[in-house]
This record gives structure tokens, sequence and C-alpha cells, in this order.
């Protein structure tokens, strides 16, 4: 009884804060630290809600070569730790995205009005100029934000795959460095095991997403002649569902190698994993992938719309 009053007292603590929160950085006047809150909420509600797919995903590329479909795998989880099973790495998840979040949706408003002006001429014609601001801004952002970001992104992993019993963020940071062969501070290597081909899978998502979601929202404010701005509804929804679909569909196999980097690290190289043997890698996981990604792609740009109408800022 005792247990269930001190969770209660917990959560309306978390509330109080959260919604206290909320409320106070609607006073913010820079733009950007707004557009940052923005990205923070909306990051963590949909990364937190879509963690179950997420880890089921994973979890199916990692064990590609048992060709082992994602309802399998989630039966295999569910039978082998139950529901709670789903949520394994859920705190590094979310701790991950309130950081992520928070900085690259500032970042990426910041450059692209920055790129706005380098790329526009004095007659205004962005029309031609938008493919390079936006590809700008996406890869500028994620540049800056990904490296420190990226042990998040290992220990998570790590965690949903299964193997490892790491149990939070900072046990998986303390087990690496110790049990690291590296001496000093060079120990911090083992902590992006996997960097390169994740940074390179997180620039595309980063990249699709972003050029293919405002490039079809700048279509249809061309063809009705007002803002990209003014883009709501159903048309706003196919933007996003676009760029879920064109992003899942363009990287799977390199998401599949991605999860085996961080895993195996030197044991496996870009060059083997590109075998025959491995055509199966393409199709892992391809349907929840490419669901959930359509999804968390609609679910994350209609979150930024509607905590950025409390904040009052757009992408």
């Amino acid at each position: 009884m005792q247990a269930k009053n001190i969770f209660k007292f917990k959560n309306a603590c978390y509330t109080t804060l959260t919604i206290s929160g909320i409320y106070l950085t609607t006073k913010i006047e820079d733009k950007n630290i707004r557009m940052g809150v923005t990205g923070l909420l909306a990051q963590v509600t949909t990364d937190f809600i879509f963690h179950p797919f997420d880890l089921v995903n994973t979890r199916t590329k990692y064990f590609f070569k048992e060709k082992i479909n994602a309802l399998d795998m989630s039966r295999r989880i569910y039978n082998t730790t139950g529901i709670t099973g789903f949520l394994r790495g859920a705190s590094v998840t979310v701790q991950g995205s309130s950081f992520i979040g928070f900085i690259y949706f500032a970042f990426y408003k910041k450059f692209k009005e920055f790129f706005h002006k380098i790329f526009s001429d004095e007659n205004d014609k962005e029309k031609n100029s938008n493919f390079l601001v936006y590809t700008f801004s996406a890869l500028a952002a994620e540049l800056i934000i990904y490296p420190l970001y990226y042990p998040f992104e290992l220990i998570g992993t790590r965690i949903q795959i299964g193997k490892y019993t790491y149990l939070n963020f900072f046990d998986g940071v303390k087990t690496i460095l110790n049990k690291s062969e590296r001496k000093g501070l060079s120990k911090i290597k083992d902590l992006y095991t996997g960097f390169v081909s994740c940074l390179f899978l997180s620039l595309g998502s980063a990249f699709l997403t972003f050029i293919t979601f405002e490039m079809m929202r700048d279509y249809f404010a061309n063809k009705q002649n007002i803002p990209a701005e003014e883009i709501k509804g159903v048309q706003y929804f196919l933007c996003s569902f676009v760029a879920g679909f064109v992003k899942a569909g363009s990287l799977n196999f390199l998401e599949v190698y991605s999860i085996q980097k961080i895993s195996l690290g030197k044991e496996v190289t870009f060059r083997k994993f590109l075998s025959l043997k491995n055509l199966d890698a393409m199709k892992s996981g391809i349907l929840i992938k490419m669901g959930s990604s359509i999804l968390y792609t609609i679910f994350i740009l209609e979150s930024v719309n509607i905590f950025g109408k409390i904040y009052n800022v757009n992408l």
C-alpha cells in the first residue's frame, strides 16, 4: 500500500513539473529555443509511444539470419519476458530523445533561416533554392547533434537486442568503459562502436524525411498560392506519410548492417556484409519498419505541429 502511495506521489510530482515546465517555457521569447522545446516534447512523446515497435524491429534485424518476421519476434519477446519486455531500454530512449529533440529542432530552425538568407536572391526567388536550404539544414543539424547523441543510440540498441544486461544508460557507459581494453581517455572510443555506419544512417534518415516533407509541403503550398507553414489537415498528413515511406524503404539494408555493427563491432565489415548470403538483410523487418516509420514520421511531425501551436512556432 505504501509503495502504491509513493508511486502515485512520484507521478503527481512528474505531472506537476511537466505542466509547470511547459507553461514557463511558453514565456521564452527566443523562437529557436521555443522550437527546441517543441521538438523535445514531440520527440520524447513519439519515441516513447513507438519504442515497442522499434524494439521488435531492432531485434528482428539483429536475428535476420534466422529469417524470422516481426510478428514471430513479437511472440518470442512476449513469451520470454512478458509485456514489459517491449519496454526494454525505454528509459534510454526517453533520455536520448530529450537530448536530441531539443537541440536538433532548435538547430534545424536556425539553419533553415540561415540558409534561406544565403540561397535566396534579392528577388526572393526561393522556389529554386528550397532544395538546397532543406538539404543543408537537415544535414547540418544532424552533424552537430549526432556525435553527442550516439552513446544513447549505442547503449539503447544493445539493450533492445537483448544480449546486454545494462540496467540503464549510465550503467551501460560504466560497463563499456570498465571492460574496455584501451587506456585512459581512448576508452571513450568504445562508446562509438559502429558510429560511422550509424551516422550515415542517421544523416540519410534526416535528409530523406525533411527533404521529402518540405518539398511535398511546398508542392501543396504552391498549388494553393499560400505559405508552406499554412499547410494543414490531410495535406500535412500526406507530406508526413510520403516522408516516412521514402525513408523506410530506402534505408532498411543499412539499418540491418548498423545494428550488427553496434553489437559485433570489428567482427563485421560492410564489405563482408555485402555478400549474397546476407541478401535477406534487405527485407529483414521491412514490413514493421515501413509501417512504424510511416506512422512515426506522421506522429512526430503532427506532434511538432500541435506543440508548435502552444509555443507559436513551426518548422
